[in-house]
């Protein structure tokens, strides 16, 4: 029994780091020059992946992360904008990181993908409207 537990923790340990790892390196190599991906799909498979999945149905352990797959929170495209440029809770703001364009290929992504049939209708102009100056948009760091 005492070895069954003593594995269980050790591989609990073990996938933790692992994914920590995959998650800081899956974001970007030098976070001064931002994130190069520039469509939906590819700032998700570099950027969101690692925490909400490839099916993007979230994950739940060290932390919570949430779905995207069939998520109505989504029919409001502000709604993820605002995430992604500021963060919450535990997600970190990319306003430092990903310009307007980005921002709304990402939010018109995940608005069509996993289940979700919103319209992609997000532009870089309202992505614009909503960052405020002198912003703190967080670090990565």
């Amino acid at each position: 029994m005492k070895k069954s537990l003593l594995s269980l923790g050790l591989a609990s340990v073990l996938s933790v780091v692992s994914v920590a790892s995959f998650a800081d390196s899956a974001v970007m190599n030098d976070v001064t020059t931002g994130i190069e991906a520039k469509t939906g799909k590819e700032i998700y498979q570099t950027v969101c992946i690692s925490c909400h999945m490839a099916e993007g149905k979230g994950a739940k352990g060290a932390g919570q992360f949430p779905a995207f797959a069939n998520n109505m929170r989504l029919m409001a495209a502000e709604y993820p904008a605002y995430i992604v440029l500021y963060g919450q809770k535990g997600m970190p703001g990319f306003g430092n990181y990903l310009d307007d364009d980005q921002i709304a290929a990402i939010v018109n992504y995940i608005r069509t993908s996993f289940g979700n049939d919103f319209k992609p209708d997000f532009t870089p102009e309202q992505v614009a409207k909503m960052r405020k100056p002198d912003a703190d948009y967080g670090t990565l760091d």
